[in-house]
């Protein structure tokens, strides 16, 4: 799924500003406020960390903040 959705993005791209970033971010968890049913999977966060490393540029940050709720 991930190189599907950069090669997506790439015939996109004149919908993009930039197919190479500087800094991915995630916030894992549960959104604030939101529907408790709904969080993030280790599937799709892991694809999802694929696609980001592939569109990062060399020296970039990936950032990760986990919030573990109880």
């Amino acid at each position: 799924m991930g190189k599907t959705l950069v090669d997506r993005m790439r015939m996109k791209s004149k919908h993009f500003i930039a197919l190479h970033l500087r800094l991915v971010a995630f916030n894992l968890g549960y959104l604030p406020g939101g529907d408790k049913p709904i969080i993030t999977e280790s599937e799709t966060t892991l694809k999802a960390l694929e696609v980001a490393k592939s569109i990062v540029v060399p020296g970039g940050l990936i950032s990760l903040v986990v919030e573990q709720n109880l």
